[in-house]
């Protein structure tokens, strides 16, 4: 099978191209790499503008009640830096990624809101018989491009840490996802799996059987 195609029309003569199939598969393989090729340097090399991420996790600790033990509940920003990572693109240092609000009034809120639906007083430490201290280590996001596909990894971890009296119970939770979109993420997104990172981690250790036992003592 062949393709007819024109290449100079003349009042009386017409000079004709002779294609064959393969040579038209080659041709339309090399359109596609080379759509590929751009779209892969578009979302390389735009310049992209910073965000600062709305903190607010939404926390599902699961079925559970409490005796109604007074507790309190304080967060530890322990990062070693306040930057999340970078969106990417050729201007790197300036896309950063921040969290607009403050973290640790934040986290205590969300927290202070879930144990109380779990049974418990949330109380000042003073008044309370139970202390729980949450330390936010770690928080990232990278950004990279594989080909088409934007990739973004989030890491988060944090300390828990339960005091009654002279008992202390101190456990480590992590969370890490990864994420694959067709275009670079707007603020919106970045919010929602930044707090849906935050979530897990918290539901998990709010869940967790030792952190439970820890509380109920």
């Amino acid at each position: 099978m062949v393709a007819l195609v024109n290449l100079i029309s003349l009042p009386h003569k017409q000079a004709t191209l002779i294609i064959d199939k393969p040579t038209l598969s080659r041709i339309h393989s090399m359109r596609g790499l080379l759509a590929v090729a751009v779209l892969s340097l578009l979302l390389s090399g735009c310049a992209l503008s910073p965000q600062a991420i709305t903190l607010t996790p939404q926390l599902q600790p699961g079925a559970y009640q409490a005796r109604g033990q007074s507790i309190s509940v304080s967060i530890q920003d322990q990062r070693a830096n306040p930057v999340l990572g970078t969106r990417g693109g050729i201007y790197a240092r300036t896309s950063n990624i921040t969290l607009r609000n403050d973290v640790s009034q934040t986290l205590a809120n969300s927290l202070g809101q879930a144990l109380s639906r779990m049974g418990f007083q949330v109380q000042d430490y003073s008044s309370a018989n139970v202390h729980m201290r949450v330390i936010l280590d770690r928080l990232t996001y990278q950004a990279s491009v594989k080909g088409v596909i934007q990739t973004v990894d989030l890491s988060n971890s944090i300390k828990v840490v339960i005091e009654q009296g002279s008992f202390t119970y101190t456990g480590q939770f992590a969370t890490e996802k990864h994420h694959e979109f067709a275009r670079i993420p707007d603020e919106q997104t970045n919010t929602r799996i930044i707090n849906e990172l935050f979530a897990d981690t918290l539901n998990r250790a709010l869940s967790d059987p030792k952190v439970r036992q820890a509380l109920q003592r």
